[in-house]
């Protein structure tokens, strides 16, 4: 039997590297596009939860940010907890082993360093150097 999840996707939110009894951990959740688009023409999406540990979680904090195409591969996990309203609550959520980050940031022009176009502000053509 084989628990192996393959995932393409971006972090909804920008992942926080948390620090739990010693060791670093992220969760975020990640939008994945359906392969089937519906009736207008849409593809929806599904919002997974992804856990990461180590020194992948940090790794992850370090290069990944909202909106970032990722691949994560890893297994399914499921658990529950019993609530403060004593209600016994199920979680189903991908432990991550590994990740890729599939594109670049798009960096944004910076606006104080970006040349300004000013048309009365155009330098005199030199005259030609030769003569009629």
């Amino acid at each position: 039997m084989m628990n192996n999840t393959n995932l393409i996707g971006r972090p909804t939110k920008d992942p926080i590297l948390k620090n739990v009894n010693g060791n670093t951990v992220t969760s975020f959740t990640l939008a994945v596009k359906r392969k089937n688009k519906d009736k207008d023409g849409n593809h929806q999406s599904d919002f997974i939860q992804i856990v990461i540990w180590g020194k992948t979680a940090e790794n992850f904090c370090k290069w990944a940010r909202k909106g970032t195409l990722v691949s994560i591969e890893g297994s399914i996990r499921t658990r529950y907890y019993d609530s403060d309203q004593k209600q016994r609550v199920y979680v189903t959520e991908v432990l991550a082993d590994s990740f890729a980050i599939l594109e670049k940031k798009k960096e944004t022009p910076d606006p104080l360093n970006t040349p300004i176009y000013d048309p009365f502000n155009i330098p005199p053509i030199p005259p030609d150097d030769y003569t009629m």
